[in-house]
């Protein structure tokens, strides 16, 4: 697999993974490898199930934000909503101390409240994710306050 990565030969490194896959399926790592691989190829889905075996074989922050990410790169109400979880937690278990976390929940209350019609309305949640999201900003990098504050503004949503 590794030669056929140094050759840039991403989808033969996928189905020598895929090989190991089906004798090893306990090795975390590889699923991890995998999911990379088929995030690469823009075989979303394909990442989506790697990502969850991921996560069966031990949960972590990292693991659950990848899928999040994945979810929500996917789209669809489903999906959006699943990767609104998966994003909630993530800031439950970092203390709200994921900013990209926090993003991806505002992104996903925002797009879930487009697809029902609702543009211009969302949720409490939307108003938590900004509130902390300008906190953060307030505190690590107040230079850039005014951009997060615009495009809040610009989603409607007000801390």
């Amino acid at each position: 697999m590794a030669l056929a990565l140094t050759a840039g030969d991403v989808a033969g490194a996928t189905e020598q993974l895929v090989a190991y896959l089906d004798v090893f399926q306990t090795d975390r790592a590889a699923w991890e490898q995998l999911a990379d691989l088929y995030a690469q190829q823009r075989l979303l889905e394909q990442a989506r199930f790697c990502a969850e075996e991921v996560l069966v074989h031990g949960t972590d922050v990292a693991a659950m934000l990848r899928l999040a990410d994945l979810l929500y790169a996917l789209a669809g109400p489903a999906h959006l909503a699943s990767a609104l979880g998966y994003y909630c937690k993530v800031v439950e278990l970092s203390g709200g101390a994921s900013v990209r976390a926090l993003y991806g929940a505002l992104g996903a209350v925002c797009e879930l409240g487009a697809a029902r019609g609702h543009k211009g309305h969302h949720s409490e949640l939307a108003a938590l994710a900004a509130a902390q999201l300008v906190a953060a900003y307030e505190a690590a990098a107040p230079e850039h306050l005014d951009s997060v504050k615009a495009l809040l503004a610009a989603q409607n949503v007000s801390p």
